[in-house]
């Protein structure tokens, strides 16, 4: 059962955001009725997204020079190749909202903890270009 009051509900619903059950297992409602009773409900199921007709949310991180783009947030403890390339530029990831520049590093082929040397390479030729002013 929900605990949410009107007014909030209200608010999340002039955000956007969903409406979520509290409890052990978090659930999205599907009542949109504001003034509706609460009730039990099943879970909503949700479909599976179809990636070439919506936009992948992209998260953003600041390095040094770079910002570099994941298709998920970075995960605790960070990859050991950006562990590397932030201190070798005594710099820490820091995620950021958007870019601030168009100079964008694509790290999707990138976002493991280990990289071959191929790989290395591809992501410093990435890299270095934006290096120079």
């Amino acid at each position: 059962m929900a605990n949410w009051s009107n007014e909030q509900v209200r608010a999340l619903k002039a955000l956007g955001i969903p409406l979520f059950e509290m409890g052990s297992t978090a659930t999205e409602t599907p009542s949109t009725d504001v003034n509706a009773e609460t009730t039990p409900s099943e879970p909503v199921q949700k479909q599976p997204a179809n990636t070439a007709t919506q936009d992948v949310k992209r998260t953003f991180y600041q390095v040094g020079v770079w910002t570099l783009s994941f298709p998920v947030e970075v995960p605790v403890p960070r990859f050991q190749w950006l562990e590397d390339l932030s201190r070798a530029f005594d710099t820490r990831p820091t995620q950021v909202s958007s870019p601030e520049h168009n100079s964008v590093v694509d790290c999707t082929a990138y976002a493991k903890s280990a990289l071959s040397p191929d790989e290395k390479r591809a992501l410093w030729a990435q890299l270095k270009p934006l290096l120079q002013p």
